[in-house]
């Protein structure tokens, strides 16, 4: 099955967390693969980003939260440039076929 989320997502990372390297753990489990549309952003904290630095974050939700309707446009818009590949890609092949049931009939 297809896991991907092909909508705009915002994560906001603490760079200073003792636990884990979020940013890094994001690149190994391949975040960019599931959330193509993924906005990162990090803040010097250690752990709880809305709680240590709500200003800051607050800056960076608006801001995201600002071109939303953007971001959910062009996620469309790849999303459908991806359909009309793999359609394109069928009807390729559904015209090799067409050519190849003739040439044996011949």
């Amino acid at each position: 099955g297809n896991f991907t989320i092909p909508k705009p997502a915002l994560a906001v990372y603490p760079s200073e967390d003792p636990v884990a390297d979020w940013p890094l753990v994001a690149l190994i489990v391949g975040s960019n693969k599931y959330l193509p549309y993924l906005t990162k952003k990090a803040l010097a904290t250690t752990h709880w980003v809305h709680m240590e630095k709500p200003a800051e974050f607050n800056a960076i939700l608006d801001e995201w939260l600002a071109d939303l309707d953007l971001k959910l446009l062009e996620a469309r818009i790849s999303e459908m440039e991806k359909e009309v590949k793999a359609l394109k890609q069928e009807l390729s092949n559904a015209r090799k076929e067409k050519r190849r049931a003739k040439n044996a009939e011949l």
